[in-house]
């Protein structure tokens, strides 16, 4: 079977996330017969390159395989300043603004221009984790 495992801690230091992959490589040890494919860590703010070699160098049994450690680059974020809109919420008008901005991160040209220039745009809240 495979399966795909997401953990999301809101509040971990370092020690735990330590010995959270300690416990992972207990479970994937040669003995037991398991083994992990790939671990893909993300942490906020981000860990620099040496602080997660350090991490992942101190775990036994020794990681035998190449470890790579990437540092992502961060997405571009623009400002975009709509200026003056009207605020609706369910269809009712609730008041105006004078100056809405947003700062957007990962979108194109096209997409920013067309945020720009759309006459309604959604704002849905998003769910945690």
């Amino acid at each position: 079977m495979e399966a795909k495992i997401m953990v999301h801690c809101d509040d971990v230091s370092k020690e735990d996330l330590y010995l959270f992959l300690q416990a992972i490589r207990g479970w994937e040890a040669p003995d037991s017969g398991k083994k992990t494919a790939r671990i893909s860590i993300e942490t906020s703010p981000r860990m620099a390159i040496e602080e997660m070699r350090e991490l992942v160098g101190r775990l036994t049994p020794a990681i035998v395989e190449e470890v790579i450690l990437k540092s992502q680059p961060r997405p571009k974020v623009r400002e975009l300043r709509l200026g003056p809109r009207l605020l609706i919420i369910k269809g009712k008008p609730l008041g105006t603004c004078d100056g809405l901005s947003l700062n957007i991160a990962e979108a194109t040209d096209q997409e920013i221009e067309e945020l720009r220039s759309a006459n309604e745009i959604s704002l849905v809240k998003m769910a945690k984790g």
